[in-house]
């Protein structure tokens, strides 16, 4: 596997725990579209040169970071970013000290959108520079339920057996070591929650449901006649106390399903007449949806998405005017008032484009050096990249796609 693929594949796993593209079949898209390893690498050079420039025109320049004096030494991995609010972020880091085979997990917090920060050690948790993945990501990763309790854990859900967690119920002051095995069956998602279909080895499918006070738990209700394959899909929640789940049947086809009542029913929502004939995750990057009324799909390889308000009793269907001759694959992400900011991702430069939740035509929103974005709670969060290290990788935040503003860190 080339730079470009690594690049790839790496942040997309840590960019978001939760729905996203399926990262084999998006690497599938990478080599497939590319015209030569060459122009590849190239565009990665120029992705390189071109950052500060352009970046330094088309987003707002941040104020000046302080220095700060608590800050930890030799910061090297990322774990993950949530935004409980525009101003109040959290960021997972690593911090291998010199002369050390292990590093410190810390949390990054700021109450101003990254003018400052405060650092808090999690626990005792450490990992071994052996650990580290090939796109230098840290074997743990952040699970925010909101600003004050989050889950630092195994990067991954794990496939057998089970693993320890840190609990913070204080937004990082003090931390707990507990287990993520499942503690009861329950009939409902409690609010807050984050819940995921998951798939473990030799045994049948089931949500996983992480709660408040940090144990995970097991749904008593699972969809009717799906036996998904083994792409594990988080759940949306909408602001209306819907619950979305976009599922992938052991035959490849896409299946999506609404319960109302948090869990202990689910309804299979018609799809688009057209997907009936597609595969799933091949061409689906998950159910997305803010408001929980206004529901979108997309189809990551074609440019296609479809939006309905009717739980898929219609679809409209819309498509980008073009994709880009370096496209990688499509993304959309939702916003509050039920529109959708859809990104062309592509090197060096990503389109953008913004559909309003009654609109019927895509707004050209123009082009950012930066190839991936997502919706990290309260707002829209990209990424640049530069190469693997933390310091190689620049993070932008934005309330409506239009503007973005470079996190500082």
């Amino acid at each position: 596997m080339d730079r470009v693929e690594e690049l790839v594949r790496g942040e997309l796993s840590r960019l978001a725990d939760g729905p996203h593209p399926d990262t084999e079949r998006l690497l599938d898209r990478v080599r497939r579209r590319r015209r030569a390893v060459r122009a590849m690498v190239a565009a990665v050079a120029v992705l390189v040169a071109t950052t500060g420039t352009v970046v330094a025109v088309s987003l707002l320049r941040p104020r000046p970071q302080p220095a700060d004096p608590d800050r930890p030494r030799s910061l090297a991995h990322d774990g993950g970013v949530f935004f409980a609010t525009d101003r109040q972020v959290f960021r997972l880091v690593g911090a291998c000290p010199p002369g050390r085979d292990s590093c410190d997990v810390w949390l990054a917090a700021s109450d101003d959108t990254g003018r400052t920060w405060r650092w808090h050690r999690v626990g005792d948790a450490t990992y071994r520079t052996t650990e580290v993945g090939p796109y230098m990501t840290m074997p743990y990763m952040l699970r925010a339920l909101d600003a004050r309790r989050m889950v630092v854990g195994a990067s991954a859900l794990p496939l057998y057996g089970e693993h320890n967690q840190w609990y913070t119920a204080d937004g990082g002051k003090t931390w707990t070591l507990m287990s993520d095995a499942e503690k009861e069956t329950i009939d409902e998602i409690p609010v807050p929650a984050r819940a995921q279909i998951y798939r473990p080895l030799n045994e049948p499918a089931r949500i996983r449901v992480l709660r408040a006070d940090g144990t995970w738990a097991r749904l008593r209700a699972f969809p009717d006649g799906v036996e998904p394959s083994s792409y594990s899909g988080g759940a949306v929640f909408g602001s209306d106390g819907s619950v979305w789940f976009e599922v992938t049947d052991k035959n490849d086809k896409l299946r999506l399903f609404v319960s109302h009542d948090r869990g202990r029913s689910w309804r299979a929502v018609p799809l688009p007449a057209e997907l009936g004939r597609k595969s799933g995750t091949g061409y689906i990057n998950g159910v997305v949806t803010v408001d929980g009324r206004t529901v979108y799909l997309v189809n990551q390889h074609d440019g296609q998405f479809w939006r309905t308000r009717d739980e898929g009793e219609h679809w409209q269907g819309f498509a980008i005017p073009r994709l880009s001759d370096q496209d990688l694959a499509m993304g959309a992400v939702g916003l509050d008032d039920g529109g959708l900011v859809v990104f062309d991702n592509g090197f060096p430069d990503t389109r953008f484009y913004r559909l309003d939740a009654s609109g019927d035509h895509l707004e050209p929103l123009g082009t950012h050096p930066f190839f991936i974005a997502g919706r990290l709670g309260a707002v829209l969060v990209a990424v640049a990249l530069k190469g693997f290290g933390l310091a190689d990788k620049t993070l932008y935040w934005s309330r409506d796609g239009r503007t973005w503003t470079r996190l500082n860190f």
